[in-house]
């Protein structure tokens, strides 16, 4: 595996400055969540490769669009890592490290993966990882939903809460509600 890695920094080199240029259309098709064949991906796949065996990895194929394309995408790419890394991190800290272990494992794998695969792939890597965000936050927000009503209840519930003289706030407001009247037997 090492080996599999240290030898694509001289094929990322080779696919950025030795191979023929990539058309920009290319682009949006390799960055495209859509499924490949309906984006085109399947035509344009054949091209994106050193030989059948070898495809671009994804540092040498942003090379190959230019320095700013591949600025942009590694910027963008770092704020995605970013946020899984501080939603794993929250995660851990309110005890829920299994939630947060995918997050982490995505994040590793990404790097490792911009160095033998294809853009097209490792971006997936990044959509998985928001996915999952999404998805954790739906997980998250549902389990709050009965705190909020059982919260609700206890508003409405207020009565039942005794004062420091001993009655509750519904004995307290029939005391003032009809208070005792000179002449009049007490209630």
């Amino acid at each position: 595996m090492i080996f599999n890695v240290l030898s694509t920094f001289g094929q990322s080199g080779h696919i950025a400055f030795l191979e023929p240029s990539i058309p920009l259309s290319h682009l949006w098709t390799s960055l495209s969540p859509l499924p490949g064949s309906v984006v085109g991906w399947n035509q344009i796949q054949p091209s994106h490769r050193l030989d059948p065996y070898s495809p671009y990895s994804t540092i040498g194929e942003l090379g190959n669009y230019g320095l700013p394309i591949l600025a942009a995408y590694y910027s963008l790419a770092g704020a995605v890592l970013a946020l899984l890394d501080s939603r794993a991190r929250e995660l851990v800290a309110h005890r829920q490290p299994l939630r947060g272990l995918p997050l982490i494992a995505l994040g590793f794998l990404f790097p490792i993966l911009s160095l033998q695969y294809q853009l097209r792939s490792d971006t997936r890597i990044l959509y998985y990882g928001l996915a999952l965000v999404g998805i954790i936050a739906l997980l998250k927000s549902s389990a709050r939903a009965p705190q909020k009503e059982s919260g609700r209840d206890q508003r409405r519930n207020r009565h039942i809460v005794h004062l420091d003289s001993g009655q509750t706030h519904l004995d307290q407001a029939r005391r003032i509600a009809s208070p005792k009247l000179p002449g009049r037997p007490g209630r």
